[in-house]
């Protein structure tokens, strides 16, 4: 959670000094933003889904998850008139996190996504200032499930790297030629895998969910 708190006050940071730098660097009118350039920048947000839990013997645990997200992103865009393609991947540190009570009253069940990260392609068009886009790509998730024995707090299940797809749209704002900001909406999807619980029980878990971020990007090249 740490790690989350230092990202967002980086994102906060970086949108509050942005206006001094600007001033100080020569920039090119704002009415014209390049959209067409190599960028990075950082984001937070918070995440929500779920996760469907099924024991080999058909006993569900489903639950919902939530918490929040941070991280960065770079990318590269190339315009062609008003629309606007392009590439971007991002990386965050993750504390979406769900619990529910077991079929065995003992124990708790509990899912926690450590880490999501994305390569996505980027599609939209621009009015004025604004650039409104479209983003599908593939997905890839660090997925904890486990269960707790209530009586003592021991621990049994397993961390995996999950892959799937997300899907999801945004709107970027240039301030001037180089720095913007963005909110972005998105769902992934990181499919089912099988885990050892308690008393290596077999189990089954889907994990989907969504996400919002909002961010600032910077952007590289001649003007």
């Amino acid at each position: 959670m740490n790690v989350l708190v230092g990202i967002l006050s980086g994102v906060l940071a970086l949108t509050a000094w942005s206006p001094a730098a600007l001033a100080a660097e020569p920039a090119s009118p704002v009415e014209r933003p390049a959209w067409a350039r190599p960028y990075v920048g950082l984001h937070a947000g918070y995440g929500w889904g779920r996760t469907d839990w099924a024991y080999s013997n058909g006993k569900t645990v489903d639950h919902y998850t939530r918490g929040a997200v941070g991280g960065g992103q770079v990318g590269y865009g190339f315009e062609t008139g008003s629309f606007v393609l392009g590439l971007e991947a991002d990386a965050d540190f993750s504390d979406i996190e769900g619990e529910k009570r077991c079929p065995s009253s003992r124990y708790k069940c509990r899912s926690d996504i450590d880490g999501l990260a994305s390569l996505r392609a980027r599609i939209g068009t621009t009015a004025g200032n604004t650039l409104y886009y479209a983003t599908i790509g593939s997905a890839v998730g660090r997925v904890k499930i486990e269960t707790i024995r209530s009586a003592n707090g021991t621990v049994a299940g397993s961390e995996k790297t999950r892959f799937g797809w997300v899907v999801g749209f945004g709107v970027e704002q240039a301030l001037t030629s180089r720095w913007s900001v963005k909110a972005e909406f998105s769902h992934y999807d990181l499919g089912r895998a099988h885990y050892l619980v308690d008393t290596d029980n077999l189990i089954a878990a889907d994990v989907v969910g969504e996400v919002f971020k909002i961010g600032v990007n910077y952007r590289f090249g001649a003007q």
